[in-house]
């Protein structure tokens, strides 16, 4: 059970860092315009509900709370184990989202 417990400890710190790095990216100035411009659709334009509820909402926020639910108040294994499958469903959307936002902007 130490096993799970340190895995899952490394699966709640990854997350947390992952998301961090994730709002920070779209926080932080960008070093282009076109940059921008696939930030933005993919904040507030038209990938948002992907971005927001997809990516940041259910692979991150959820397995966020479910990891915390195992580490620190005892909840079955199934919430560390449903944590790690939703943060991997999670990185696939992020990514999916943001190769479509950076084909928004314009090749000319």
């Amino acid at each position: 059970l130490d096993v799970l417990r340190d895995s899952g400890l490394i699966l709640f710190a990854a997350l947390l860092l992952s998301l961090a790095m994730v709002l920070a990216e779209i926080a932080l100035p960008h070093a282009t315009e076109d940059a921008a411009l696939a930030s933005r659709s993919m904040v507030s334009g038209k990938y948002r509900g992907e971005f927001w509820g997809l990516a940041v909402g259910v692979g991150f926020a959820l397995p966020i709370v479910l990891s915390a639910l195992f580490l620190f108040w005892g909840f079955s294994v199934w919430f560390a184990i449903a944590s790690a499958v939703l943060a991997l469903a999670g990185l696939l959307w992020y990514e999916d989202v943001w190769v479509k936002a950076g084909q928004v902007v314009p090749l000319s």
